[in-house]
């Protein structure tokens, strides 16, 4: 608890927050998949940098994305950070030598990630005109027990039916006026009458590994290393449906 009150303290500094030791335990604590992580940077006893691994596993494969990535003004030029991720990946290969480690970073956090040798990957945000080729092919099916854990337990999480499938959406205001979502992913007919319904009279927009009419607009960038492999490619991208940025509202004491 004292390492999760230090993790606290440097992320509430950096993101003017007011993150609490319960929430940090349950987040990075044991989920569906298994247990994560949290890793604090100290200097002089003081917390100078943290970096959590929630668990998120891809593909049937041991996987943690990293959040809540954060290191205090005075500490960013002495690579704190990149030991850091060093440090974790030499931990976490002892007990998972074939782990992924992935994230969705941030302007200001990408340079850090490419410094570490993660390889990045693209998927960008496309116009949904209904069941076409390029939807098909990119929309992934979310199994039901992700998306009772995470998926649908966002506020703004609910249900689309169209072509006689069920979609996970994430429902927003286009420039906070016009009704617009997000689809994540397909998910079964279960979860119908326990999520709101998200209504067809919506702009409606997808993920895609290729560009569409959009072009970098909504562009969503990840980055992975894979424990293990000589070479980082891109391969996987984490599908955009895996980010559980800006969801914290199903964690408790948010």
């Amino acid at each position: 608890e004292q390492h999760a009150q230090d993790f606290c303290e440097v992320c509430n500094v950096v993101f003017e927050e007011d993150f609490t030791v319960p929430y940090i335990l349950e987040r990075f604590g044991v989920n569906i998949y298994g247990g994560g992580f949290i890793c604090t940077a100290y200097k002089d006893d003081k917390p100078l940098a943290c970096l959590g691994g929630f668990r998120n596993d891809i593909d049937g494969k041991t996987a943690f994305m990293f959040e809540h990535f954060a290191s205090m003004p005075y500490a960013r030029k002495g690579g704190y950070v990149v030991e850091m991720f060093f440090c974790i990946m030499n931990e976490v290969e002892k007990k998972y030598p074939d782990a992924i480690f992935f994230t969705y970073p941030s302007e200001k956090a990408y340079p850090v990630y490419v410094a570490a040798e993660f390889a990045e990957g693209k998927q960008y945000q496309r116009i949904y005109c209904g069941a076409a080729k390029d939807f098909r092919e990119n929309i992934p099916f979310i199994s039901d027990d992700y998306a009772q854990a995470f998926t649908l337990k966002k506020k703004r999480a609910a249900i689309l039916q169209a072509g006689g499938k069920c979609y996970a959406v994430l429902l927003y205001k286009m420039k906070k006026l016009i009704p617009a979502g997000i689809i994540l992913g397909e998910v079964s007919s279960n979860f119908v009458g326990k999520v709101p319904s998200a209504g067809r009279l919506r702009f409606y927009r997808y993920y895609s590994r290729t560009k569409g009419v959009l072009g970098l607009k909504g562009v969503l960038k990840s980055v992975t290393y894979q424990l293990g492999s000589s070479k980082q490619d891109n391969n996987p991208i984490p599908p955009a449906y895996k980010t559980t940025h800006n969801s914290t509202d199903f964690f408790a004491d948010s």
